[in-house]
């Protein structure tokens, strides 16, 4: 897909682009877009709901006013865009707010603008990277990643769902499950059981992951 911004602009448009995704992780971090929907519109409310003063509240309001999150209504009020209504709400169906905890994680951010050297190098400038054994990484990955994995889940289930259910019994391994959501997705056939394989500091978060999708956690072992 082609950049719709040309020329020099679009370099700068580039180069800015880790102040974009700084300004939606702090709304996210900050419950903004949750304070609004809650009933607060001036930054001092949405300020008092998130624990912040009223000026620099205002300063991220304005920012995610810019992304086009927020939207500005007149006499110092904020509400929310129809983007930021359906997907940043904590609780929507649709929530993806969950995710700033993979792509804005403080080890990934600290390692970006050190990215030319681990092209010179050839590997990780990490002191220790996240392939390394029982990562905490990875308990946030697990924690974090739902809105992405169920929807990925789902589209796998409509390809192999109607396979496994022709079949008397089956039996899949989730490698690398994460918080398991491919594995329960899949379990939810009668017919299958699941085995869930992951870094044992990772595995209490698919377990949770089971409870709040209401699994048959007779039919899912963990390794």
């Amino acid at each position: 897909m082609s950049n719709p911004i040309q020329g020099p602009p679009a370099i700068f448009h580039m180069m800015q682009a880790g102040y974009v995704a700084a300004i939606l992780h702090a709304g996210v971090r900050l419950n903004v877009f949750g304070a609004i929907d809650g009933g607060a519109h001036s930054a001092a409310a949405i300020g008092a709901k998130i624990g912040a003063p009223e000026r620099p509240t205002k300063i991220l309001l304005d920012a995610l006013a810019v992304t086009g999150l927020v939207v500005t209504k007149g006499e110092g009020n904020y509400g929310l865009s129809e983007l930021s209504s359906e997907h940043l709400v904590p609780g929507r169906q649709k929530y993806m707010g969950d995710m700033v905890g993979v792509f804005g994680d403080e080890l990934t951010w600290s390692g970006l603008p050190r990215l030319h050297e681990a092209v010179q190098k050839g590997g990780s400038v990490i002191e220790r990277p996240i392939e390394s054994p029982e990562h905490k990484f990875w308990e946030g990955y697990a924690t974090s990643i739902g809105a992405i994995a169920t929807a990925s889940a789902m589209a796998l289930d409509a390809l192999i769902g109607p396979w496994l259910e022709k079949r008397p019994k089956a039996r899949i391994l989730d490698v690398a499950c994460g918080p398991g959501i491919y594995g329960y997705v899949l379990a939810k056939h009668p017919n299958v059981e699941a085995t869930l394989l992951d870094w044992p500091n990772v595995l209490p978060h698919a377990r949770k992951w089971g409870e709040r999708m209401q699994a048959d956690m007779s039919r899912v072992k963990f390794i």
